[in-house]
């Protein structure tokens, strides 16, 4: 391969001399974007073996390293070729990333912040870090971000897709789609503009043409982990299930860490003589969702072990079906087999017909119920209802599944009901300041796990959620629920229908427009209207 490499980068066809370095790197570069990474590789060694301080050969193995899923190695190569470079922008920007997607935000941040200061036009950079900002839940300066990197590069499809997504524009996500096409025209082989062509495609509800992408991409490369995982994403939120499970799987593999077990995953065997342990992975609404398959282990086990999120240990420790809970962080007992949670809708083949959806499955810890209902006594007549408008900052798609109290405010000209903010996290500052009219009684400082939470649930008449851990919550104590969902939800929501086939007792408020949460408060307090309308005719 190196011989033939040097023969075609040789100065002249009768001329068998070394290539140039120059020459050599540049097609090292036009395999990688060719995706070709093992030519790009073997390329980016004969040019080391020539020239070992050839940063921009090490920096790009870095890359090439990252695509393949080793990013230990990708660390060290480019931290290499930064000790060479310390004033190449490129370089610091690949080290952010590779910080990023170990979760190292605030250290992403600041490589990005120094590739600025190298070259502040750096529009990728500007890009990277609006990434960052907004997983860090600074939705605006993220956006601020992200117009930067566009008044330097109108056309770059990254930073229009993350702006339409963030604004819901329409028009930046198909300027995103027209960058990604034209970006697939010039370099075919790349993968990745596939897999990023397919996301915007489904941002913008073409879901059919969001699928065909990423089968374009598997078709380039099979193992391309991304592709599967968002091809799960497609699948799971058409209600394709079954195939959805299985792509779902690939997760794993794009973890830069995976967790390590001494035995083997369950793979719905019986187990007899040893215990089974079902671990969290996710956050508190993955978890609470999906611990309603432990009675279904439970069959096939000796015994079932769960390991959790300490703030839900006491709940799910009192379920039954559970032997042992643990908080994560506890030393593990012995073992027979382990699986994540959120693999067991595969191993049980769940269809939209066998999701076992019988509620409650969670139950208040006794006595509990008992001292909310008596701290509520005097709270006077009415319904009672609970209020949750925010997710948790971190989660990647917080912008769009997240409102504001102020959106609430057609609540508040209702009468005969007292609200219960159930709200936790900084958008629990809202509740000092609620919308005219509202009568809202702020308890979440009282809320100090989930175990509290529910026993509050269980005495309300109602809970009015956003898509977040009060809406499983509520849904897996069998409360009657109603959830407040963007345009495109979370897979789990499905696409269409008021019911819910994971939560009999879930009502779904679905915007009709990205972004429009107005009409959704509308809508559920036209519905609120008219339970209270029939509460008082019954009791009249």
């Amino acid at each position: 391969m190196f011989a033939l490499l040097r023969r075609l980068l040789s100065s002249s066809g009768a001329d068998e001399r070394p290539a140039p370095a120059g020459q050599l790197f540049a097609t090292a570069q036009e395999l990688f974007v060719a995706g070709r990474l093992e030519p790009a590789r073997q390329a980016c060694w004969e040019l080391l073996t020539e020239q070992p301080e050839h940063a921009d050969a090490l920096w790009l193995l870095g890359k090439i390293a990252t695509e393949s899923g080793n990013l230990p190695e990708a660390e060290g190569l480019v931290a290499r070729a930064i000790e060479l470079g310390p004033s190449v922008a490129k370089y610091r920007l690949t080290q952010g990333y590779l910080r990023q997607v170990h979760g190292r935000l605030d250290e992403a941040a600041a490589c990005y912040h120094t590739a600025l200061g190298i070259d502040e036009r750096y529009a990728e950079a500007w890009n990277n870090l609006g990434c960052v900002l907004q997983l860090q839940g600074r939705l605006a300066e993220a956006a601020d971000s992200f117009r930067k990197a566009l008044d330097i590069n109108p056309q770059l499809a990254q930073a229009n897709q993350n702006l339409g997504s963030i604004s819901r524009d329409p028009l930046r996500l198909e300027a995103a789609a027209d960058g990604y096409r034209k970006a697939i025209e010039d370099r075919p082989g790349d993968p990745n503009l596939r897999v990023d062509l397919g996301n915007t495609l489904r941002d913008q509800e073409q879901f059919d043409a969001a699928l065909a992408a990423f089968d374009a991409a598997l078709a380039l490369r099979a193992d391309h982990a991304e592709a599967h995982f968002s091809k799960a994403l497609v699948l799971l939120l058409t209600g394709d299930l079954a195939r959805g499970w299985e792509e779902y799987e690939w997760r794993w593999r794009r973890e830069p860490v995976q967790r390590r077990f001494a035995v083997a995953e369950w793979n719905g065997q019986l187990l007899p003589d040893q215990p089974l342990l079902l671990h969290a992975e996710q956050g508190f609404g993955d978890t609470l969702q999906f611990i309603r398959y432990v009675p279904l282990a439970a069959q096939r086990c000796r015994e079932v072990i769960v390991e959790c999120q300490p703030e839900l240990r006491s709940l799910i420790a009192a379920m039954p079906g559970v032997v042992r809970c643990l908080a994560q962080g506890e030393a593990l007992p012995e073992i027979g087999a382990h699986l994540p949670l959120l693999s067991l809708p595969r191993i049980f083949k769940t269809t939209r017909e066998t999701i076992p959806a019988e509620v409650p499955y969670l139950r208040p810890l006794p006595g509990k119920p008992d001292v909310w209902r008596a701290q509520l006594a005097g709270d006077g007549a009415g319904l009672r209802v609970g209020l949750c408008w925010a997710g948790r900052p971190e989660q990647w798609d917080n912008t769009s599944r997240s409102a504001t109290l102020d959106f609430l405010a057609p609540l508040g000209a209702l009468r005969g009901v007292s609200f219960y903010s159930l709200q936790k996290g900084p958008a629990a500052l809202q509740a000092a300041q609620p919308p005219a009219g509202m009568r809202l009684i702020d308890v979440s400082r009282e809320l100090r796990d989930f175990s509290e939470t529910a026993a509050l649930i269980s005495i309300l008449d109602l809970v009015i959620t956003v898509d977040t851990s009060v809406a499983h919550l509520a849904g897996a104590l069998g409360a009657p629920t109603w959830t407040m969902l963007s345009r495109i939800p979370d897979w789990r929501w499905l696409l269409h229908g008021e019911r819910c086939p994971w939560y009999p007792s879930m009502r779904l408020f679905r915007q009709q427009r990205a972004g429009d949460w107005q009409a959704v408060a509308d809508q559920v307090a036209a519905a609120l209207g008219d339970l209270i309308s029939a509460r008082t005719a019954s009791e009249s």
